[in-house]
């Protein structure tokens, strides 16, 4: 079990980059930017 909420959600997001099967071997910087996306939003202006 996760020790805090965002672990848990860090942990759910990597589970379905992973489970993709449009690209079922994702790269560190895309699992980093597909959890920063999901914490923090989308800083895009």
């Amino acid at each position: 079990m996760a020790l805090n909420k965002y672990a848990a959600i860090r942990y759910r997001i990597i589970d379905e980059c992973i489970r993709s099967r449009s690209k079922p071997y994702p790269t560190k910087e895309e699992l980093r930017s597909a959890c920063e996306e999901a914490l923090y939003g989308s800083d895009q202006a």
